[in-house]
């Protein structure tokens, strides 16, 4: 802009723009803002080009683009409103929403043989795999990602995967098939879900080992590990970063154990 003349203050968006500059001095400058919306409208146009060769020719996966993207069926909010009703269930609960989509996204409760959860996901095994949404369908509605091993399946939701959890047992109760979900898990696996989820992901973890109390891991990169805050709500005592690549989990006697269980993820 300034090589071109135009200056002022231009910090606040359109109607901030039009009031401290096009409004009050439009008389004596209008040959510069003429010019300003001459640049403004070039930029739109190259912006446009340049994006549209992008996705054209080299598939550039910009946001509402996922590469496994598939047709879906918007619905507004009475649609909604009726079907969870239709459910008996609270439309206000922020909960209810996410568990309606993953269950409606896992086949229904028709295809769900067996459910559980751990720290921060759903662990499912379905009957037919064909039946289940894509990844792209259920990040969103919130969930991080899936991991997928034929008919078992582990959507991951995050830290508040029980209040989820218990939403979608109400909704299986309501059809007949509450005893194929299970509020509990192995403690330990639990433990070692919610730490490989904090770390970044199997992709994010080169190397693991235990030493008495405590799990040492190499990581590729230090700041996709998630703070310590939450690593306590996993029971771990404590978190140490060492280095860039190292992080120290101090976990107590089950380390061993945990460990065991995390290598199995991987």
């Amino acid at each position: 802009m300034n090589i071109f003349g135009v200056v002022g203050n231009m910090t606040d968006g359109a109607i901030g723009i039009a009031a401290q500059n096009w409004i009050p001095l439009w008389a004596n400058h209008w040959h510069t803002y003429v010019v300003q919306f001459i640049i403004g409208i070039a930029f739109a146009v190259l912006t446009f080009i340049i994006f549209r060769e992008m996705i054209l020719k080299y598939n550039y996966i910009t946001p509402g683009r996922e590469a496994d993207d598939e047709e879906t069926t918007l619905i507004n909010k009475k649609q909604y409103q009726v079907k969870m009703a239709a459910k008996g269930s609270d439309v206000n609960d922020p909960y209810v929403e996410r568990a309606t989509a993953y269950l409606d996204l896992l086949g229904g409760p028709e295809n769900v043989s067996e459910m559980t959860s751990c720290a921060t996901r759903l662990r499912v095994t379905v009957n037919d795999v064909d039946k289940v949404g894509t990844d792209s369908q259920f990040r969103a509605n919130k969930a991080v990602g899936v991991v997928r091993h034929g008919k078992a399946l582990q959507v991951i939701v995050g830290l508040d995967v029980a209040q989820v959890l218990e939403r979608i047992q109400t909704m299986m109760s309501q059809a007949g098939k509450e005893h194929l979900v299970s509020a509990t898990t192995k403690p330990t696996l639990e433990k070692a879900t919610g730490f490989v989820d904090l770390l970044g992901g199997p992709a994010n973890i080169q190397d693991l080992s235990a030493c008495a109390t405590r799990l040492r891991v190499r990581v590729v990169d230090s700041d996709k590990v998630g703070d310590e805050r939450a690593f306590k709500q996993l029971k771990a005592f404590s978190v140490v970063k060492k280095s860039d690549h190292e992080v120290e989990i101090v976990t107590g006697l089950d380390a061993d154990e945990v460990l065991a269980e995390m290598k199995g993820l991987l």
